[in-house]
């Protein structure tokens, strides 16, 4: 079967920090699966597809988030409101990447 890694996993493998409560995304590619879904720099993912990313290592990360395209993986963000900081599930659907 065919496989991708969303572009998200992409952004994780050369552009995002390991963080104690997860993953923090450093960049998003513009017009990426990540970006549709609303992934920005700066937020902080806490959870895929039911795992704490915590617990993962960027290349763990990167194999949870490979799969067939056009699946979807879960996410748990946090990022910083006015009001504090507001943990939100999205969804990522898999695209294949270019380039």
């Amino acid at each position: 079967s065919t496989h991708c890694i969303s572009s998200a996993a992409s952004d994780v493998y050369k552009r995002q920090e390991e963080d104690d409560a997860g993953m923090r995304v450093v960049m998003v590619v513009p017009g990426s699966p990540a970006e549709r879904a609303g992934l920005q720099a700066g937020d902080l993912i806490t959870e895929v597809d039911g795992t704490s990313a915590a617990l993962l290592s960027i290349q763990d990360f990167v194999q949870v988030m490979t799969g067939p395209e056009g699946s979807d993986v879960d996410f748990v963000v946090e990022y910083d409101e006015d009001t504090g900081i507001i943990a939100e599930p999205i969804v990522v659907t898999r695209a294949f990447l270019d380039g």
